[in-house]
Formats: C-alpha cells, structure tokens, sequence
C-alpha cells in the first residue's frame, strides 16, 4: 500500500482550518490525523509528502522564495517554504510551482518551520534513533541548478526581468544567492 498524491492532497484539505487560517494549527490537525494512522501508513504517507516537497525543490522556486527570503533561503527554509505552500492546498501550490513569481500574490502566505519538521516528528515518534529509508529518488537536491558560478552570476543579473511581481515587492536580496 502507499498513498497517491491525490490522497495527500485530499489529507491536506480535510484538515483545513475552517475559521480563521493559521498554518500551524493546520500542521497541527493534519499531524492529529496521520498519528492515528498504523506505522505502514505513517511511513507511507512521510513518503508521499516528501516526494511532493523534493519534486517542487527547483531552481526557479528557489529563486522565487530567496527573492521573498531577501536573500535567506537555506536549504532548510527551502523546504520550510515549499511545505507551507502545500499546506496552502493544491491550487495554490500548481499555480507557485508551475509559475514561481505569483508568490507575490500570495499575501498571508506563512512560511513556518513546523510545516516541515511535523513529518520529523512523525518519524520519531514510530523510529526513535533509527534511520528510516524513504522511497524518495535520489538525485540533484535543487534540480535545475546552474552548473557554474558564471551561469548562476547570469541568472543573478537577470532576477527582475525573470521575477517582476516578487522584484517590486520584495526588492534585491540582501545577500549572495548561496
């Protein structure tokens, strides 16, 4: 058994706050659920999550949140971010995805650390101490990257032509890309 995509993304909407939106409250009622879940679930469902999180783990969406991180997107906030927009719901997450520079419009977007480390938390409490394979593939841990520093110095120069909405709100980032 393993969980479909769709079945996260139905997880992620059945967990919704249905007052006022707060991310961490949604964290918090979607880990409520998966907890109830038997340990071949849970393992499962870690797995699903994460290869949403790793397949949008792009240069372009980098970019676009170091642009909003004013130059302060870790590794770790990268997928900090990108599991806050997941937990934003589908649409929201295709629209970012497949068009990086609407993150701007995103106004109320939270980016929260507990929308990544739940998934940590999940694992620990089933696997204390013990390294858990996942199902994830293997391979570059931001696709797309330039290959040299003269191409992503390139891209550098080319930020506000290729982020315009992120650009004017945001400005320059304070620091190097990397």
């Amino acid at each position: 058994m393993s969980f479909s995509e769709a079945q996260i993304w139905e997880f992620i909407e059945s967990t919704r706050p249905k007052k006022r939106y707060e991310v961490v409250k949604h964290v918090e009622a979607l880990q409520a659920l998966v907890s109830r879940m038997s340990q071949d679930e849970i393992v499962y469902f870690t797995e699903a999550f994460e290869e949403i999180v790793q397949n949008a783990r792009t240069y372009p969406l980098f970019l676009a949140f170091n642009l909003m991180c004013q130059g302060h997107c870790t590794d770790d906030v990268l997928d900090d971010a990108i599991s806050s927009l997941i937990f934003r719901g589908k649409q929201s997450f295709e629209v970012v995805v497949r068009s990086p520079d609407s993150l701007a419009e995103l106004d109320d977007l939270e980016i929260c650390e507990e929308a990544s480390l739940f998934l940590d938390e999940l694992w620990e409490e089933l696997y204390t101490g013990t390294l858990i394979p996942t199902a994830v593939p293997e391979g570059p841990y931001i696709r797309n990257s330039p290959s040299s520093q003269a191409e992503e110095e390139a891209i550098w120069k080319t930020l506000p032509q290729m982020y315009p909405k992120l650009y004017a709100k945001y400005g320059a980032p304070a620091t190097p890309l990397r």
